[in-house]
């Protein structure tokens, strides 16, 4: 959807990513980047950086959230998603028997305003509500 132009042929579009966690975006953005600058001509539809249009458009969800065996890790993790930290939502899993109790599934030691954000906010602001 990124590469084939199809959020900038439909600009209002916005797709949530669920149920497969959310790590694999960042690296997945610098590769669509580094390989979009050096074969641009094979995503003629594709008129500006992959992670522009990412960052507009694609949101993840945390369920299954990465569970690094150290807490570092998760927090290394958020910080290679910068401004894109508002695009990640919480998801619960329910009704599944393995699903996940919001309000304790975040790591701890989070900055609160990234914890508000991943419970309510960024989907607040996505739906306009």
């Amino acid at each position: 959807m990124v590469v084939e132009g199809v959020f900038d042929r439909f600009p209002s579009l916005r797709m949530i990513s669920v149920e497969n966690g959310f790590a694999w975006l960042p690296p997945l953005i610098w590769r669509l980047d580094s390989a979009w600058s050096l074969l641009r001509d094979e995503a003629p539809h594709l008129e500006r950086l992959p992670s522009e249009v990412i960052c507009e458009h694609v949101y993840v969800t945390t369920q299954p959230i990465e569970e690094p065996p150290r807490r570092r890790d998760f927090l290394n993790l958020i910080e290679h998603f910068g401004e894109l930290a508002s695009h990640i939502l919480i998801a619960s899993d329910y009704p599944h028997w393995d699903g996940d109790n919001p309000d304790v599934v975040l790591p701890s030691g989070l900055d609160d305003k990234l914890v508000r954000g991943i419970q309510r906010e960024n989907a607040r602001a996505l739906y306009g509500l």
